[in-house]
């Protein structure tokens, strides 16, 4: 891998080399300071890929989370389930499917104002005290370490330090639900000053699936299509529920965000801050072919105190934050006769972070900076399984073996990053570096004790990246930028255990087993693009191919000699072995795509009197295939698409704003044919179960449009899915349908 980053490495200085005697200047794009990187920098100042969702792009963008934003902002690939649980992903790399050990070990971070967030659900962050959301694409190890092979979603909160303002809404709309927000900041005093936001959402009445599918019946998006072994295919109509009423989707929470910061000095102040969220009302769901429903619990909270000042030259920081995320599961519903009974706790997952930062950002010119320090997190996971209670056990449910070990890991990083401006302006050069000291800990977890290959061990990690910018004019800009990044092996997959019993006659069993010599996944990824626009003529367009490959892929394998051997299982009787399965580093990913941003606005040619704003964000994958070696070296791997990823997924619309009284903004998002696997198919004949399933493409629209009167008083119109689509982002889990509300805000 070394030897191919140092040929790209080359390469990228030979078209550096080429473009040095153009004529350049410094590039008028837009100029807001991003936080992305480990500097603060201006967009146009970072050659690597980076959006920016601004706080009014969130304000014009109907959405019941984050990952509703991003989706519809940044053109990412998410799996969505209705009852509070959004995960998203970058470039081709698949998103999570589930919660637990995946959320210390994802491939593309989540993080609140540069530090990790603790979760990668999405759907337990605050909305109502974000910023902005920077979404930097690409490799970001050399700058946060692991599981950052797709990138980084870095959700800045805010810092108000001007005088006392906000603004309060209710909104009202479809299925009796009440949204009620505020946020308020400012100063108190000289040196004291402090932000405070709150959501509160309730969705009094179970929501109806979409049923006009305009966008649908246009295009013939009708079918879900599994194909089998022999290719032979099965069309599945995804019509069949069309207008109906989900149950138990009825949902309430609320989420709340304190900061309070305190200038000490002239050069030095402390801000200390705090979001928490928590569920009243929701339901873990099964997908629309189950009558599962069991009550859940959704808690999380996260805090951080950071010390930032100036010495000279030194821009300092010190950060320590600590978070944790719970989440429970009560069933009360018999999936077999529907009859409830009192809930029992059958599940709970918590994720707990802990961490502190250190970095000093050296200004040793306006053309040159080195920013340089240290991070330290410790990340754990704690998973309990019960067994329903019975009479036999006086109706006290009884813990069982968990599926996967409690997993620990501490991760010690030093980092340095460099920023040089040379060539009066032509050429900015990012490199950054960065090595990391990694602890696995596999801690005991409840009936495993005696069956997990319970370890700790350590490894040592490089990663380095190299970036670099040529402005050839004022409006035009070359960025590229090559570099490694790892995605930690999860904890089931190096000491779990997982048995199943066969319903034959003697029973036997299926036995998973972890492999305690897996290698951490890994990949190298280059990337190049155009940036052209001026921000004072209206118009802003970026184009980025990247290329990913993904070494030692993580895949299940199974072990023949193992079949019919004696297995002592959890009961501590003795089974023959029907299966038994591990895990192996057998595969590796190609990945690869073009994605382009940008807007026009006609506004610039009355000098911006007003705004007609067009804008888009796209991801076409060119590549994004998972490979299985071939054991035979005479027959070439065999591929399959990466889960859950489309082959085109298009975000964009339009905005007026008469910059006055009345802004509306009409939106939309396509996303193209996406694959997964055809699970807990009972009813297709056998040859498609479990097989390859083709999820058609969707469209859906959103409008939102804003009336403000007296300058303090908005009332606006939001319709989320306007053209009624019954679409999905995980099949068997459709989305709701049409649903509008009207909101009242008031600012101050």
């Amino acid at each position: 891998m070394l030897h191919k980053l140092k040929q790209r490495l080359l390469g990228l200085c030979f078209l550096i080399t080429l473009s040095l005697n153009l004529n350049a200047q410094v590039i008028g794009l837009d100029t807001v300071t991003v936080s992305g990187t480990r500097m603060f920098l201006k967009k146009n100042q970072v050659p690597q890929k980076i959006e920016v969702l601004s706080s009014r792009d969130l304000e014009l963008t109907p959405a019941n989370d984050i990952a509703d934003f991003l989706k519809k902002l940044a053109a990412l690939n998410i799996v969505q389930y209705p009852h509070g649980f959004s995960y998203v992903n970058v470039r081709g790399f698949a998103p999570n499917t589930f919660h637990g050990s995946n959320s210390i070990q994802p491939e593309t971070s989540v993080l609140i104002n540069g530090r990790p967030a603790g979760t990668v659900n999405l759907a337990v962050l605050d909305r109502g005290s974000i910023d902005r959301i920077e979404v930097l694409k690409g490799p970001s190890a050399a700058m946060y370490g692991a599981n950052t092979m797709g990138g980084v979603i870095n959700i800045i909160t805010k810092k108000s330090q001007d005088k006392i303002g906000g603004k309060a809404y209710v909104g009202y709309g479809t299925w009796n639900t009440l949204e009620v927000g505020a946020d308020v900041g400012g100063k108190i005093t000289p040196k004291l000053d402090f932000d405070l936001a709150g959501t509160f959402f309730n969705r009094g009445d179970n929501y109806k699936i979409g049923k006009g599918n305009f966008f649908r019946n246009a295009f013939g998006w009708r079918n879900s299509t599994v194909t089998a072994l022999d290719q032979t295919t099965l069309d599945t109509p995804d019509d069949v529920y069309d207008g109906v009423v989900r149950e138990y989707t009825q949902m309430q929470n609320y989420s709340i965000m304190a900061r309070l910061g305190y200038q000490i000095s002239k050069n030095w102040r402390i801000d200390a801050m705090s979001q928490g969220f928590a569920t009243n009302k929701v339901y873990t769901i099964g997908d629309m072919r189950t009558t599962t429903r069991d009550q859940a619990e959704r808690k999380y909270n996260t805090s951080e105190v950071a010390l930032t000042g100036k010495v000279g030259k030194h821009s300092l920081l010190a950060k320590a934050y600590i978070s944790k995320e719970y989440v429970g599961t009560l069933p009360f519903v018999n999936a077999t006769t529907g009859q409830e009974f009192t809930p029992y706790k059958s599940y709970e997952s918590s994720v707990d972070y802990k961490g502190f930062q250190l970095q000093d950002e050296v200004k040793i010119s306006e053309q040159f900076r080195l920013a340089f320090g240290t991070d330290y997190y410790t990340a754990g996971t704690d998973l309990r399984y019960w067994n329903a209670p019975t009479a036999a056990t006086g109706n006290v449910p009884q813990e069982r073996a968990s599926s996967s070990p409690n997993g620990l890991i501490n991760d010690f990083g030093i980092f340095a990053q460099g920023y040089a401006s040379v060539f009066n302006n032509r050429l900015i050069l990012n490199p950054s570096f960065r090595t990391d000291f990694v602890n696995y800990a596999m801690t005991r977890s409840f009936g495993l004790e005696d069956k997990t290959n319970i370890k700790s061990e350590s490894k040592t990690i490089y990663s380095p990246n190299f970036g670099a910018q040529i402005n050839l004019t004022k409006a035009l800009a070359i960025h590229a930028n090559v570099g490694t990044a790892f995605r930690y092996a999860v904890a089931n997959q190096i000491a779990g255990y997982f048995e199943t019993f066969t319903t034959t006659n003697p029973v036997r069993v299926n036995v998973t087993l972890g492999n305690p010599d897996l290698k951490n996944e890994n990949s190298l990824t280059w990337e190049t693009g155009l940036r052209f626009g001026k921000a004072e003529k209206g118009f802003y367009l970026d184009a980025t191919y990247f290329n990913t490959k993904v070494d030692d892929r993580i895949i299940t394998i199974s072990d023949a000699s193992k079949v019919n051997t004696d297995w002592q299982a959890l009961d501590g009787k003795t089974y023959k072995v029907a299966s038994y399965r591990t895990y192996a580093n057998a595969n590796y990913s190609k990945l690869s795509g073009i994605e382009m941003d940008g807007y026009y606005d006609f506004g610039a040619i009355n000098q911006f009197k007003k705004s007609y704003k067009l804008f888009f964000n796209a991801t076409k994958m060119l590549a994004y295939d998972d490979y299985i070696k071939s054991t035979d070296p005479a027959s070439p791997d065999t591929k399959s698409k990466a889960r859950h990823v489309a082959d085109l997924s298009l975000g964009g619309g339009f905005e007026f704003d008469d910059l006055k009284r009345f802004s509306v903004r009409l939106s939309g998002r396509y996303m193209g044919a996406r694959e997964y696997v055809n699970f807990n198919d009972v009813v297709s004949p056998q040859k498609f179960r479990s097989q390859l399933v083709t999820y058609p493409p969707y469209l859906t629209l959103d409008l939102v449009a804003n009336l403000t009167i007296y300058k303090k008083h908005t009332v606006s119109l939001r319709v989320n899915n306007l053209t009624d689509e019954n679409y999905y982002e995980l099949r068997y889990q459709p989305m709701p349908g049409r649903n509008t509300s009207l909101r009242y805000t008031f600012r101050f």
